[in-house]
C-alpha cells in the first residue's frame, strides 16, 4: 500500500513531484520518496468481544470478586465483563476467587495458576477457589469461561503480586514503549535490581501473550543477565523477531520469575501491541505533480487515504515519508551534483478525518516537506 513519489531537477531548475511512475534522465538529479503505510485497526485490547453476540455465544463473566482475609479486594481495573486482563496486590497468604456466570448453560471449566492448568470435574457457572500466592512475587492466575454453544470461550486474567513481608531489594521491568507496532522498532525492557551488584544475576522473564490465539514471539521465556556491578539489564526484541503472520492485537505482559533474595512483586510491564490488520488503504497525492523552486525550503503535499466503505474502519495509521537520493551526473563533467532533502515525519490519520464519499472513506491531509 503505498505510492513512490519522485522528485527531480529539469532545465528549468524546478522540483517536480509526480505520483506516477518516475522517469530518470541522465544529466538530472532524482531523489526518491516513498510512502510507507502501514493500516491498523485499534481495537479494545485487553477486552473481550464487546460486539453483539448471540446468547448462545456469550462466554463473559457477570460477576468476578476477590476476598484477602477478610478484605474485598478491587482489581486494576475494576471488573468489567469485557475487560480480561486484572493486576491485584495482596498482602495475604492467599487470596479467594469467586466468580458467577450469566446463566446456568455458561460454565468455568478450568483455572491456571502459575502454569498449573487444573479442569474443573463438574463445571457450572460458579466458581469459588482459593490461591496461594509466593511471596515477594507475581502469581498467575487464569480460569476460562465456556459458553453455552460450547465451542465459544473467554479467558479471564490476573496477576496477584504478593510484596515480600521483610524489607528486600526489588527488581523492576520497564519498556521502552507503551503500545508497540509490530515490525516498526526495537522493543526493549529494561530491568533494575536495588542492593548488592557485586555478583553477577540471571533471571527469567516472561512475555505473556496468551489472550490472543496466535503468538508474536514464541521464543519464550527469555534468560536476562545482570553483569557483574551492574544495576540495570536490558532486553531487546528487535522486530523481525514478531511474527509478521499474526493479524490479532492484544496485550502482551512482561513478569519475572521468583528470584531468590529479591522482590519481584512490583516487576511487570504491559505493552498494547498492534498488529498490521484492519481494511486495505490506499494513499496516492492528490494532484498527479507538484512543481517548487529548487530551494523553496518548506513545501506542502496533499495525501489522500481511502478505505472501503463497510469494514471496519481504521481509527489510526501512520505513513512516514523517506526519501534516497539516486544522483546522476549533472550537465557537463565536472558540474557538481545537486542534493536534496525531502522528509516528513510519521502522520496519523484519525477516524474523525474519515469521510463516507460514493461508497469510500476517504481522508486528506498535507505534508510538510523540506527540499534544499
Amino acid at each position: 500500500m503505498g505510492a513512490c513519489v519522485a522528485i527531480e531537477e529539469d532545465t528549468l531548475r524546478s522540483m517536480e513531484i509526480s505520483a506516477k511512475a518516475s522517469r530518470f534522465r541522465m544529466g538530472f538529479s532524482l531523489l526518491l520518496l516513498c510512502l510507507l503505510v502501514t493500516a491498523m485497526l485499534l481495537v479494545g485490547v485487553g477486552r473481550a468481544s464487546a460486539q453483539q453476540v448471540a446468547p448462545e455465544e456469550d462466554a463473559r463473566l457477570r460477576d468476578l470478586r476477590l476476598i484477602a482475609g477478610s478484605a474485598v479486594v478491587t482489581p486494576t481495573p475494576a471488573f468489567d465483563p469485557d475487560i480480561t486482563r486484572y493486576l491485584a496486590t495482596i498482602n495475604e497468604e492467599t487470596v479467594n476467587v469467586s466468580a458467577v456466570s450469566p446463566r446456568s448453560e455458561v460454565v468455568i471449566d478450568q483455572i491456571t495458576v502459575a502454569g498449573e492448568t487444573t479442569v474443573v470435574d463438574s463445571p457450572d457457572n460458579q466458581l469459588d477457589t482459593n490461591v496461594d500466592l509466593v511471596e515477594g512475587a507475581i502469581t498467575p492466575f487464569s480460569l476460562r469461561v465456556v459458553a453455552e454453544d460450547g465451542i465459544s470461550t473467554s479467558d479471564y486474567y490476573i496477576d496477584f503480586a504478593r510484596p515480600a513481608a521483610e524489607s528486600v531489594p526489588d527488581i523492576t521491568i520497564e519498556s521502552s514503549h507503551a503500545q508497540y507496532i509490530v515490525g516498526f522498532d526495537l522493543l526493549e525492557f529494561t530491568l533494575t535490581r536495588e542492593g548488592d551488584t557485586t555478583d553477577s544475576l540471571d533471571v527469567t522473564l516472561n512475555l505473556d501473550q496468551t489472550d490472543q490465539t496466535q503468538k508474536w514471539l514464541t521464543t519464550i521465556p527469555f534468560t536476562v543477565t545482570f553483569e557483574a556491578g551492574d544495576d540495570t539489564a536490558t532486553l531487546p526484541i528487535a522486530p523481525g523477531r514478531f511474527s509478521s503472520d499474526v493479524t490479532q492485537s492484544g496485550l502482551m505482559i512482561a513478569t519475572l520469575d521468583p528470584v531468590d533474595g529479591y522482590d519481584t512483586s512490583g516487576a511487570r510491564s504491559q505493552v498494547e501491541v498492534f498488529s498490521q490488520e484492519g481494511p486495505a488503504v490506499t494513499v496516492t497525492l492528490e494532484k498527479t505533480a507538484y512543481t517548487f523552486d529548487e530551494d523553496v525550503g518548506q513545501a506542502t503535499v496533499n495525501l489522500v487515504a481511502r478505505a472501503v466503505s463497510g469494514l471496519p474502519y481504521v481509527p489510526r495509521f501512520f505513513i512516514a515519508v523517506v526519501s534516497a537520493d539516486q544522483s546522476a551526473t549533472a550537465g557537463a563533467v565536472g558540474d557538481p551534483l545537486t542534493d536534496y532533502l525531502a522528509i516528513s515525519s510519521q502522520i496519523p490519520f484519525l477516524s474523525s478525518e474519515f469521510q463516507d464519499v460514493e461508497g469510500s472513506l476517504v481522508a486528506s491531509k498535507k505534508v510538510s516537506v523540506t527540499i534544499i
